[in-house]
């Protein structure tokens, strides 16, 4: 069981950092990008170093607009999901997963969060939710094999 939950764990985290990474490799500038210069200029730094030294994955167009917000919200979608995957069944977990995906983009909706409401958006959260907990729950619920 430990070795799923390391894959799992590990396709979070590269889900977040390839997202970052292609935020940090655009050049806009965003909210989040002058916060951090302004508050933690070493932690910029060192993540821009990082980012302009991988392969560039930012491509202007819906890489731009839609992929890290789907790599965002399908890995929160994952972590929701992999902390009660033992304690509900699938009917239970795919509302939890759907509507974690899709919480930021209806914060902006509403205008209780900062950031621009797109529809496309809130359409490839509610699908990345759903796939995400559909993988989490197969992935940590499936069954056993040898590890």
């Amino acid at each position: 069981m430990k070795l799923r939950y390391c894959v799992w764990f590990l396709i979070i985290i590269t889900l977040l950092v390839a997202g970052g990474i292609i935020y940090l490799q655009g050049g806009k500038e965003l909210v989040a990008k002058t916060w951090l210069q302004a508050e933690m200029p070493l932690i910029y730094k060192s993540l821009m170093q990082l980012a302009h030294s991988t392969p560039n994955l930012y491509r202007s167009g819906w890489v731009e607009h839609h992929l890290t917000d789907i790599m965002w919200s399908s890995s929160f979608a994952m972590v929701i999901c992999g902390i009660w995957v033992k304690q509900f069944t699938l009917l239970k977990l795919l509302p939890l997963g759907i509507t974690c995906a899709i919480f930021y983009e209806v914060l902006q909706l509403v205008g209780l969060a900062g950031g621009t409401f797109d529809e496309w958006d809130l359409i490839y959260s509610f699908c990345a939710g759903g796939v995400a907990t559909l993988f989490t729950h197969w992935l940590l619920r499936g069954k056993p094999i040898r590890e």
